[in-house]
């Protein structure tokens, strides 16, 4: 089992921190994990959300959880590409068009997937209590149970030009606008990809042709404002001040301080407890971790920022307890490219993991250059083409799977009918045993006959002797003359009696 994928959501409060992962066995999984002890219910609540919309929402439009435990929960892999993916396809293309239709296809996509259950909005005193007082939005299209998640990121196209929702964490079971919904997906979308973007569409039009008014928007910047206070989560109100202050273009840098972070373990179950932190304001450093007080450990997990970047990690120096360099060799990292030591991360969160013998250390050093200036642009076309190949190396990879299952399904049958023809094979030498048997004892019989048939023929001859030789003497006694007187008075004793009786 191995981690091909792993996304870090510390910036929340620590009630809502987990951990996502994609992971790769026999099959391709997708994990969530509590990242706190106080977010394990949060892992819980995204379980009974699925149980909730999977009772309203339109069949095979979610995706399904296969495991649940305390605080971890685990999705089947879905094969296709998000909506965000397609858009900026879309926009690298510089297609109006294609935005447009996308457009189309989310906002019918989130019009319909509640099947029945939609209502005109109206506010609840659950509602007051997340998102505030909004009486102009009421009487507005709204979904009964809100899964205010379906980011464009968040719903899946497949090949069969179906959509799917892989990730539904906030969900509340009261009516909440779709425009709201739809808010949070535009402005998100556009303010993440805005150097890619702005020269093509601009967000007002993506607001407008979805449905949203100029009247709404302010409503929903509070909202979408309440929300972010509710999670804790700054990424959310970045973006509508962006918006609010009509962003113009700028030029993707590094931050000035750089906030790194050193995890240790036994195990790579690691921990904000046993780690530390470092801040940086230069873009090349020489880092020294002090390791002496730790105990025995053999996992280092190098976070080099916090946000995605090019890193070079020059050089790491790893010494024991008593100060002499030991071996490291690098276990895993979440880097999107890798080159040399250079580290391309195109999400947040980078992470480097290394592995050494497990034992007490003295001290880690690591020398590390941040580049600067890096092109923002230029990284998200290095991140779409770098998804594709992925993509494509997940296809050819399933479908090798897929090809060897059916040689492993094709040699098990020949197996099987060789099997069969074996015992085949088997009866009918027993049957050709047999019949030899039966041949042995039939020419045993011939045998017997062929003598029994001798010993009657040599029977016969006797008898005809015999008979020859009693033919013989009774012709003699006919020849005698005492048997001819004798046939003389037997014909006179037969006239006289036959006269005698004439007489009566």
């Amino acid at each position: 089992m191995g981690t091909i994928y792993a996304k870090y959501s510390r910036e929340r409060l620590p009630k809502y921190q987990i951990k996502t992962n994609i992971i790769k066995d026999k099959n391709i999984y997708v994990s969530k994990t509590a990242l706190t002890n106080s977010s394990k219910s949060h892992i819980k609540q995204i379980y009974d959300n699925y149980r909730v919309l999977d009772k309203i929402y339109l069949e095979n439009s979610l995706v399904k959880p296969i495991a649940f435990e305390e605080d971890t929960i685990v999705f089947e892999y879905l094969q296709g590409k998000n909506l965000d993916q397609v858009l900026i396809n879309s926009i690298i293309n510089k297609s109006r068009e294609q935005v447009f239709e996308i457009l189309d296809l989310y906002s019918n996509f989130v019009s319909s997937v509640g099947d029945r259950n939609y209502c005109e909005f109206y506010e609840t005193s659950e509602f007051v209590v997340a998102f505030g007082k909004h009486e102009r939005l009421v009487g507005l299209k709204s979904f009964t149970v809100s899964n205010i998640d379906l980011n464009f990121d968040n719903i899946l196209l497949d090949d069969n030009k179906r959509l799917c929702i892989i990730d539904y964490e906030w969900v509340y079971e009261f009516p909440i606008p779709l425009n709201f919904i739809k808010f949070r997906a535009i402005n998100s979308f556009y303010y993440s990809h805005y150097n890619l973007v702005r020269n093509l569409i601009s967000i007002d039009e993506m607001f407008e042709y979805v449905g949203i008014s100029n009247e709404e928007i302010p409503e929903y910047i509070e909202m979408a404002n309440k929300f972010a206070d509710l999670i804790g989560t700054e990424s959310e109100r970045e973006y509508l001040n962006k918006y609010l202050k009509k962003a113009i273009p700028f030029k993707y840098e590094e931050p000035k301080v750089y906030n790194v972070q050193l995890f240790f373990s036994s195990d790579q179950n690691f921990a904000e407890i046993n780690s530390i932190n470092v801040g940086l304001e230069e873009p090349s450093h020489k880092i020294s971790f002090e390791l002496s007080k730790v105990g025995k450990i053999s996992f280092f997990r190098f976070d080099p920022m916090e946000t995605k970047g090019l890193v070079i990690i020059k050089e790491v120096a790893l010494k024991d307890i008593k100060g002499e360099f030991v071996n490291i060799n690098e276990h895993y990292t979440n880097a999107d490219w890798k080159i040399g030591n250079n580290y391309l991360f195109l999400e947040d969160d980078p992470q480097i993991i290394f592995e050494a013998e497990f034992k007490q250390y003295k001290s880690i050093e690591i020398t590390i250059d941040y580049v600067q200036n890096f092109p923002e642009e230029f990284m998200f076309l290095v991140k779409q083409e770098y998804r594709l190949l992925k993509e494509e190396s997940l296809q050819k990879l399933l479908q090798n799977k897929i090809e060897k299952e059916n040689l492993i399904n094709s040699l098990n049958n020949l197996s099987k009918e060789k099997i069969s023809l074996e015992s085949d094979l088997n009866k009918r030498e027993e049957e050709i045993n047999i019949l030899n048997q039966d041949l042995e004892l039939s020419g045993q019989e011939i045998s017997r006959l062929c003598n029994e048939v001798e010993l009657l023929g040599d029977k016969n001859n006797e008898l005809n002797a015999l008979l020859e030789g009693r033919e013989k003497i009774i012709s003699e006694i006919f020849n005698t003359k005492w048997w001819k007187i004798r046939l003389f008075l037997v014909k006179i004793y037969m006239k006289i009696s036959s006269r005698l009786h004439l007489n009566k």
